[in-house]
This record gives structure tokens, C-alpha cells and sequence, in this order.
């Protein structure tokens, strides 16, 4: 494999500058004969600023999982930064030829695997991520029960980050921000547009930090996440018409009409929680 061997030892080392690392990926690509797939998000990051930014954003000295290894490039960034990185990738090439640039980093481990079912499992203390906009969400929302996670850095879509970003009322507010906004504190850092990736993504994206606020209880938990779906579904409802479309007693939660008459879009995170906690089915 000639690019793997001529190009750089180390996907550190063609970080440099994004000319250098834009050749150096599409080099790579060609050598494996991979054309990237977009049912998997496979973009690849060729801008360093982002990779300084990741540095930056990540507690240091931390054992960290890495979801999309892609050919290894943020993962070279972590280990410099990290005392282990779990780094998991779906398509078998990629983890092949990422295990191979990285050979000799003893504080990587590459597993050919799906990150989603992972998040949910690893013992790490957080999660850094250029994530695949396919499984963005379900990752975050894994890790959300995972409570070893602390805390995330990760580059998600725009579209994504401004909905966990979102105040109640607004047009990207819903269950998704609910959830996540109930775990973790939400700080979009900075935006990036297409050029910082190849193949180019249709939509900008953005580097987004998030920090553990409320452990996952599987019992409470999974009565809020079942309660925001149900809700969000009828958002532009009154809150007690939507709870009996949801099948519950609205006269039963024992919660002021402030809160149940008005608009489910209207209602805080924290409302949702309250109603999941206090309504009976």
C-alpha cells in the first residue's frame, strides 16, 4: 500500500497545514480504494484549526472515546492530549488502515465496531467526536445513560447543535433538547462550513461542548424520554390536551394551570421532567 507507506507515519505529522493534510487524506482514500460514503458520514476533517480547537475543548490526562476513527486524525490529536483513547469505527477498511497510521501510539485502541452501542458502555470519562451526521443524535442521547461519561466535545451538524441549543418556544426547540439539556449544559463553540471537510458536507457544522449536569436513573429516565416524545409529537397542543392524547391523567398530576394550559413548546426542560415525575398514565 504505497500511500500508506509514502505519505506520513503519523496522521499527526500531515495536520500541519490543511494543504498538506487535504493531500494526505486523498491520497490515503485512493490507496484504499475508498470512496467515501455519505449513508455514513464519512467526511473527513482537513482543517487544523478545528483540530487545535478539539485540543483546546478536551480535558487533558482523561480516557477518552473517539466514535468515527476515520483514517485517525483527530485520534493522533487525542492521544497526545489523552491517557487512553477507546477510538470505535463502523467500516472495517477504515479501522484496518486507521490501526496501521497509528501503529506504535500505545495509548490508542482501535475497535472495529458500532460507537453507538458503545457509548453506552465504555468506561471512559468523556466522548470526542467529529460525529457522523447519520448517528449524531443516537450517539449523544447513548451516552446520555452512560454515567461515566462527564462530559463530550464533539462536531455534530449545525442544524443539530442550534436544536440543543435551543430556548423553549423557539422554532429548533423539542424532545431532543429536553433530553439532552436535562443531563448535560449545552456550549455551541464555534461554527465551521463545508470546506472544512472532503468530500464537502452539504451543511456547516459546529464544535459543541457538553457537560454532565444529572446522572442517567434508568427508571426516571426512561419516563422522561417517553414523555418528551409523546409531547413534542402534539408541540403546538395545549399541555393538557397533549397529556390526554398521551394517554394520561392531566387532572392527576397535581401541577398549577400555568403549566398545563399552556403550549408543550412553551415548557422548559424542567417542566417535562416535573410531568413525567407527577403524571400517572
Amino acid at each position: 500500500m504505497r500511500a500508506l507507506d509514502r505519505l506520513a507515519s503519523s496522521p499527526c505529522e500531515a495536520s500541519r497545514s490543511r494543504r498538506t493534510l487535504t493531500s494526505w487524506t486523498h491520497g490515503i482514500l485512493r490507496d484504499l480504494s475508498l470512496r467515501p460514503r455519505k449513508s455514513l458520514g464519512q467526511n473527513f476533517l482537513v482543517e487544523p484549526r478545528v483540530l487545535r480547537l478539539f485540543e483546546r475543548a478536551t480535558p487533558h490526562s482523561s480516557d477518552v472515546l473517539e466514535v468515527g476513527t476515520g483514517l485517525g486524525v483527530l485520534t493522533c490529536t487525542l492521544s497526545g492530549i489523552s491517557r487512553r483513547v477507546l477510538s470505535v469505527e463502523l467500516d472495517p477498511i477504515l479501522a484496518g488502515a486507521a490501526s496501521r497510521l497509528l501503529d506504535g501510539f500505545d495509548n490508542v485502541h482501535i475497535v472495529n465496531a458500532d460507537g453507538v452501542d458503545i457509548a453506552g458502555t465504555a468506561r471512559v470519562e468523556g466522548l470526542v467526536s467529529n460525529l457522523p451526521y447519520s448517528a449524531a443524535s443516537q450517539v449523544i442521547v447513548k451516552a446520555i445513560t452512560n454515567n461515566r461519561i462527564g462530559w463530550m466535545v464533539v462536531m455534530i451538524q449545525k442544524e443539530l447543535a442550534d436544536k440543543l441549543a435551543a430556548r423553549p418556544g423557539s422554532r429548533a426547540y423539542g424532545r431532543l433538547t429536553v433530553v439532552v439539556r436535562l443531563y448535560f449544559d449545552v456550549d455551541v463553540l464555534a461554527a465551521f462550513p463545508p470546506s472544512a471537510f472532503t468530500p464537502r458536507p452539504e451543511v456547516w457544522s459546529s464544535l459543541v461542548k457538553l457537560r454532565r449536569i444529572r446522572r442517567w436513573e434508568e427508571d426516571s429516565g426512561t419516563r422522561l424520554v417517553e414523555m418528551a416524545r409523546c409531547l413534542f409529537s402534539y408541540k403546538n397542543k395545549r399541555v393538557s390536551k397533549s397529556l390526554r392524547l398521551c394517554g394520561y391523567i392531566a387532572g392527576e398530576c397535581g401541577l398549577p394551570p400555568r403549566i398545563l394550559e399552556g403550549r408543550v413548546r412553551e415548557l422548559t426542560p424542567e417542566e417535562v421532567l416535573l410531568l413525567s415525575e407527577h403524571c400517572v398514565g
